[in-house]
């Protein structure tokens, strides 16, 4: 009986202790660790996914894609797991390409110093993201445990990343600019623009059962995703890619130190095509220097010379300074103060010269006497009025004000040197607009780049075209336009810019430098090549101009250096070409054969946006791999960094398109309630597990 008695006392201390322990426990973790535990059982149910906006993309006038952002992932290694470092790296080289030597010392250092995270590659695309999941997944099914180990599986991972891509390559490069790996703008376009195409992430919460899905009511928006608008610019991409083809062979053979061609529609400021040389490729814009990534249309001023004889004429008509019939005398030279000589063109002698025929032959002792007529301050206030020394307003960084200093400020040569375009400086949107307001009847517009932006919802915002003030008259627009018409026939100094069917007008230019002046033919023919700035503006065609086209070389190399010699043919080239495109039909026969037929339609049959687009991935190299670049050339190891999304961009496009068409359609456990906001981001991230985002 005792020993029962003793069997039930153990019991009992037994049972107490564990009911005591139990109680404690409970006490522990209700009471003392609640919050702890709370938090723990959340992250098992409650997930937290990040809504991702991509940054917006930019169009040209027609809708084609300059430049769009896509979902890429980031290639990640945890060292400490990676058993075989060598073979890990060989197989993955197979699916992506991979700088193997190089990693595999930086893995093998790693592993050593018990580093947890090693980024292999930055750029891997959505196609060889799934081809390396997939053998991830292979190698899974044949691990013993989860918690194994194998070549790629365990050690190998992902993180979700953008990518912004320019399909056009080379064209129009300059103008858009390129964002950096933190996806802000750095450069032209993606720059002003930053903070209209820039996105940010929203974020949003749902709850889970024990079988994973997701509780129905549970999904919470915490942050809207925003921003992430389009813009549409003015650019053409056809006429982008005329221009800079044209600009490319010229600076080839003429090989200026830099060279711009500009393309305005003068009835509205909008910007058609804007090139200029040097450029680069803005998907590798690493492989080249800062000197590479100016907009050369607005950032270089220049003396014009004599194609600012046109609103030295201009403001003299208006001012009624002189007259159409007036006659000007030229002996070749002006003599200045009895101490200095301005001559025309090679000591030209015009004789009794009339106003047409000044800017016909480009004389510069008649435009002087023009100046001389109008006055230093009248003359002033019209250089004012064309928008010269003064910003243009255009939506782009990096523009120059260039220089129109006030009468206070000149001197007794300044009337003469303006009046041809010296002792004043602009850039090639301010020559473009002065001159658009002189063929359109007068009016001076605002610069225009951008057409219109498109939000992710839908909504478009057009861009309103700004007229600034009249600068003349339209009669006095109509009569510079009829003399400007002569420049281009033959005995002009423009003849070289006439297009075959078409009336033309424009002017020439060639500035020099007072110095270059001095200097005598027999310098010149001995090899001192001048250093001019040669250059056309003209429009087309005459009769009710829908093109303003300005050329500008600096400082060609070469026996031929004047603007009507290397710029007016390059005028006359890429003006063909663009009315053949825009089908603008000629205004007189083009010859026998041609005049009944359609033929000037079809001068550029093969010229549509697809087509440029897969000529233009075939110069997408950077310049590493061209010898004697100006970034340097690059070892052969180095060279296999070169990223590689673009021989996989069809497909990638497709897969991008059916994921974006996927994602619109909305996330499969969205419910009616998913725009409540319940808490403040930061306790959402203590309590919450990442599965990754979502592509909105």
């Amino acid at each position: 009986m005792r020993s029962l008695d003793r069997k039930i006392q153990l019991f009992f201390w037994i049972g107490s202790a564990v009911f005591f322990s139990v109680t404690v426990k409970l006490f522990l973790i209700q009471v003392i660790d609640h919050d702890h535990w709370i938090q723990r059982a959340k992250k098992q149910h409650i997930v937290k996914r990040r809504i991702v906006r991509k940054r917006g993309a930019i169009y040209d006038r027609h809708g084609n894609v300059l430049a769009y952002t896509a979902a890429v992932k980031h290639l990640i290694c945890d060292p400490l797991r990676v058993e075989d470092p060598e073979v890990t790296l060989k197989l993955l080289s197979t699916f992506t390409r991979l700088q193997v030597l190089p990693l595999l010392e930086k893995l093998k250092k790693a592993k050593l110093r018990k580093r947890r995270y090693l980024l292999l590659k930055n750029d891997v695309t959505m196609e060889e993201y799934h081809r390396i999941r997939e053998r991830i997944q292979l190698e899974k099914e044949q691990l013993e445990s989860r918690d194994s180990v194998g070549v790629l599986a365990g050690c190998v991972h992902f993180r979700d990343s953008t990518r912004r891509y320019y399909p056009y390559n080379m064209i129009a490069a300059n103008v858009l600019g390129f964002v950096g790996r933190d996806g802000n703008g750095l450069e032209g376009t993606e720059l002003h623009y930053d903070d209209i195409l820039s996105s940010r992430d929203g974020l949003k919460i749902y709850e889970r059962g024990l079988n994973g899905f997701v509780l129905p009511d549970s999904e919470r928006i915490l942050k809207k995703a925003e921003g992430g608008t389009s813009i549409y610019l003015s650019l053409d991409v056809v006429i982008q890619y005329i221009i800079e083809k044209a600009l490319r062979e010229a600076y080839d053979t003429h090989r200026p130190k830099s060279a711009v061609i500009l393309v305005m529609d003068p009835h509205n400021g909008e910007i058609l095509g804007m090139a200029s040389e040097p450029s680069f490729n803005p998907n590798y814009f690493p492989y080249y220097s800062a000197s590479d990534f100016k907009n050369r249309a607005i950032s270089d001023q220049f003396e014009p010379g004599s194609t600012y004889k046109v609103f030295t004429v201009a403001a003299a008509l208006e001012s009624n300074a002189i007259t159409v019939h007036d006659l000007f005398g030229c002996m070749g030279y002006i003599e200045m103060f009895d101490v200095f000589r301005i001559h025309c063109d090679g000591r030209q002698k015009h004789g009794q010269i009339s106003t047409s025929t000044i800017l016909k032959k480009s004389c510069n002792v008649g435009a002087i006497q023009i100046a001389q007529r109008v006055g230093t301050r009248k003359l002033f206030d019209y250089f004012q009025r064309f928008g010269f020394g003064q910003l243009s307003g255009i939506q782009l960084p990096g523009e120059t004000k260039g220089i129109n200093r006030h009468p206070k400020r000149w001197s007794g040569l300044s009337i003469a040197a303006k009046s041809i375009g010296q002792e004043i400086a602009a850039n090639a949107v301010q020559m473009t607009r002065a001159f658009s307001a002189i063929v359109n009847g007068g009016i001076l517009f605002h610069p225009k780049i951008m057409m219109k932006t498109k939000r992710l919802e839908g909504q478009e915002n057009e861009v309103m075209t700004r007229p600034i003030r009249r600068v003349i008259s339209e009669n006095t627009s109509k009569i510079i336009m009829k003399m400007l018409k002569k420049v281009t026939e033959e005995g002009g100094s423009g003849r070289r810019a006439s297009i075959s069917g078409y009336d033309v007008l424009g002017k020439t230019g060639t500035a020099q430098s007072l110095a270059e002046m001095k200097k005598t033919t027999s310098e010149w023919i001995d090899g001192l090549n001048p250093k001019v700035v040669a250059s056309f503006l003209g429009a087309l065609p005459a009769e009710d101009p829908r093109l303003v086209i300005y050329v500008m070389l600096n400082e060609p190399q070469g026996e031929k250096y004047y603007g009507g010699q290397v710029a007016a043919p390059i005028f006359s080239s890429v003006g063909q070409k663009i009315l053949s495109y825009l089908k603008v039909v000629p205004n007189r026969q083009i010859g026998v054969d041609q005049s009944s037929s359609d033929s000037w339609v079809n001068l550029n049959p093969e010229l549509n946006p697809e087509t440029i687009r897969r000529e233009s991935s075939q110069e997408a190299s950077p310049p590493a791999i061209v010898p004697d670049s100006p970034a340097g050339s690059l070892p052969m190891a180095h060279r296999e960094q070169i990223p590689e999304w673009l021989r996989v961009s069809d497909s990638f496009i497709q897969n991008q398109q059916m994921e974006s068409n996927w994602s619109q359609r909305g996330y499969p456990y969205r419910t009616k309630s998913a725009d409540m906001e319940i808490m403040p981001e930061d306790l959402v991230d203590m309590l919450t597990e990442d599965e990754g985002v979502i592509w909105e």
